[in-house]
């Protein structure tokens, strides 16, 4: 077995000093992008890794922080940690990802973890309500934020998206088109971004459509039962749907595909919240509401490291916008 390469390894290769290497590999910013970049590319092909244990002895940094999510399985929260995880990664920060399965318990054993392993701060998608831990964040101060969800009662900072403005551009769009009478489909309504869109709709809808054009459902999301209400409320003059949640939005797409109506052109015009990769590859392609989740990454990371650099930063929103795509048509005629 090959000796592990050291970071004088790593400066001997870069032609660099001992000194020069180890400012790039502690992420000084006392160093030049060219020696950054030979420096980077070294300890590439040394397959070189920093000690985090050691450089926190040293330190009192380990430049690894902690992420927890509901459920990784999910696409938008997929797609998240893997935003966070590539802003760390360009910052010499380790991302130590972690699913809470939608379960308080669970989302308190993991932070219980992370503090063990001495993470630098924490960003947090948090359940329910205040939990041990989250208490004991706050108490001692630990640096963390919150994002995508908020919590009453909570201090610490977050960074969210505000489904208003793409809900009030999805059903103008709608509206513009012709349409009359859209139906909600809505989904975790006891969760404050479900309550969230669901007011959002009221509100964009109470101000463009006519009276008692409001139509909503609230199915759950491993239940099917609820397809049999959508085709009542399509029979009764609904013309198009919004999804507060994409796996609706796919089943409703199957399902309509395979009972003989057309979606889009001629059709029922489908919207959904969150941008699938899938949407853009189905024919026509779904209209979406996109919370942008590379702008929540970036705007956490950053708001996470002002926390731990002693900062009091304070919460964001970004506006959801609308993706319009083949799905979004005029209704048909008669």
């Amino acid at each position: 077995m090959s000796p592990r390469p050291t970071i004088k390894d790593v400066a001997a290769l870069a032609g660099v000093s001992l000194g020069t290497a180890s400012r790039v590999l502690t992420n000084s910013p006392a160093t030049s992008p060219a020696a950054r970049e030979k420096v980077r590319a070294a300890a590439l092909a040394l397959g070189y890794r920093v000690n985090l244990r050691a450089r926190s002895l040293r330190t009192s940094r380990t430049n690894a922080i902690g992420l927890i999510v509901p459920d990784i399985r999910d696409p938008f929260f997929a797609g998240l940690a893997q935003s966070i995880q590539s802003e760390g990664l360009g910052d010499g920060i380790t991302v130590f990802i972690a699913s809470s399965q939608e379960d308080p318990g669970q989302q308190d054993q993991h932070l219980r973890i992370l503090l063990e392993e001495q993470v630098d701060g924490l960003i947090v998608v948090p359940l329910g309500g205040m939990t041990p831990m989250l208490e004991r964040l706050e108490e001692q101060r630990i640096p963390f934020i919150t994002v995508d969800r908020t919590l009453d009662g909570l201090k610490a900072p977050s960074v969210d998206a505000d489904p208003l403005p793409g809900v009030y551009a999805a059903v103008e769009a709608l509206r513009d088109l012709g349409h009359q009478r859209i139906l909600y489909v809505g989904s975790l309504l006891d969760s404050p971004p479900g309550r969230e869109r669901l007011l959002a709709f009221d509100n964009a809808s109470g101000a463009l459509l006519p009276d008692e054009s409001r139509m909503v459902i609230a199915p759950p999301l491993d239940d099917d039962g609820w397809l049999s209400d959508l085709d009542s409320f399509l029979e009764d003059g609904a013309t198009a749907v919004l999804f507060g949640h994409p796996r609706h939005a796919l089943r409703a797409f199957g399902h309509l595909r395979g009972t003989g109506r057309a979606i889009g052109d001629r059709g029922v015009s489908l919207v959904s919240f969150d941008d699938l990769e899938v949407f853009s590859l189905l024919t026509p392609a779904i209209t979406a509401i996109t919370r942008h989740p590379e702008q929540l990454a970036g705007k956490a990371m950053a708001m996470l490291s002002a926390v731990i650099d002693g900062e009091r930063p304070g919460s964001q929103r970004i506006g959801a916008s609308l993706m319009p795509r083949g799905s979004l048509a005029p209704p048909a005629a008669g």
